[in-house]
């Protein structure tokens, strides 16, 4: 939760830069649409998740489910920045690759299905982080990549844009007052909108009206509905202790609120939430405060996300300390209030 200093700091003297940084983003986007700057199409068809706004907005559980849906069918790689990574360059991910080396949220997506897909790189320059991808792993017939919407260098074939139901884009301003990094007006460029994290009784007269604001800056495009759902708790480590009812959470990400009441939802206690910044990275200290705060409340069960597990499991002092406890994770999958986008998407991308 940001701090009410600096949430005021940045919707008072904030202002004042919103203009330069509206202008520096709409000069560069005049560079490539009149093609001062070059934008190049990859070998193989390409399917871009993105956003407009900085904070988590769901894509990585988004490229999870057209990583699913499409893997099924085709030999999928999967291009990603590798937010907050210790590593420089490209790095095409292997057998002994640790979060640390590509980021958190890739390496969350190559834990889960690098049987699935043909590979995963990472690198701020996607145009070579798929070159790279593809030399290492020419049977890829399709690239997803994870957050890539502002890359203008690379044109995709495909742009899927999430919006957050709970910070919708069409109500948002520019950094630094704001959350957008990017102009409304981009939302065009989107082939289709996803509107994620949304309640799962979300009224058809709440989308009909989410839909006209988003029709203002992206006309003609259609939009989908997502909802989070969570499975049954699962053993970070091997374990004979059950989970709860009595937790103390865990989590490192955007929106802490929306996991704190998933777990409620799922009949789970929440003694105290241990709330870190995302992409948080976990040290000893942070052991520490996790260890202090299940020995005060008496209990023995630790509940994560999917995100933050991908990071704690292979840590030694972590796994030493904690293996003999309950820890678990809630694995999250997307689910969809009415139709799915995978055929508009698969039309888009004109596979067969």
């Amino acid at each position: 939760m940001t701090h009410p200093l600096v949430y005021w700091l940045r919707r008072t003297v904030g202002w004042l830069f919103v203009p330069l940084y509206g202008l520096a983003v709409w000069l560069r986007h005049q560079l490539y649409d009149r093609h001062l700057l070059k934008s190049k199409k990859a070998p193989v068809p390409t399917l871009c998740i993105g956003n407009l706004t900085v904070g988590g907005t769901g894509k990585t559980p988004h490229t999870e489910y057209f990583i699913e849906t499409f893997s099924r069918q085709y030999r999928v790689g999967v291009v990603s920045r590798g937010y907050k990574r210790q590593s420089r360059g490209i790095v095409v991910a292997h057998a002994a690759t640790t979060a640390e080396e590509i980021g958190d949220e890739p390496y969350q997506i190559w834990m889960k299905y690098q049987k699935k897909i043909s590979g995963l790189s990472v690198g701020s320059r996607r145009v070579q982080a798929i070159r790279a991808l593809l030399r290492a792993h020419p049977e890829t017939g399709l690239v997803i990549l994870d957050d890539a919407f502002q890359h203008r260098a690379l044109k995709a074939d495909v742009y899927v844009l999430l919006c957050d139901y709970y910070r919708p884009f069409y109500k948002d301003y520019l950094l630094p007052a704001g959350n957008l990094r990017d102009l409304r007006s981009q939302a065009e460029r989107a082939h289709l909108v996803v509107v994620s994290k949304c309640p799962a009784q979300l009224s058809v007269q709440e989308q009909t009206y989410i839909k006209q604001q988003i029709g203002r800056y992206a006309p003609g495009k259609p939009v989908f509905f997502s909802t989070y759902a969570y499975g049954p708790a699962r053993a970070i480590w091997q374990t004979d202790l059950p989970c709860g009812p009595p937790v103390v959470l865990l989590s490192g990400i955007a929106t802490p609120g929306l996991f704190e009441k998933a777990a409620i939802d799922c009949g789970f206690l929440v003694k105290e939430h241990i709330a870190f910044p995302d992409h948080h990275h976990y040290d000893e200290a942070a052991l520490r405060k996790v260890l202090h705060s299940l020995k005060k409340h008496g209990t023995t069960s630790l509940l994560t996300t999917e995100k933050d597990f991908a990071k704690i499991k292979n840590l030694p002092l972590w796994k030493q300390e904690l293996q003999g406890t309950g820890c678990y994770y809630l694995p999250l999958e997307i689910r969809w209030l009415g139709t799915s986008p995978v055929e508009p998407v698969r039309q888009l991308l004109q596979l067969t």
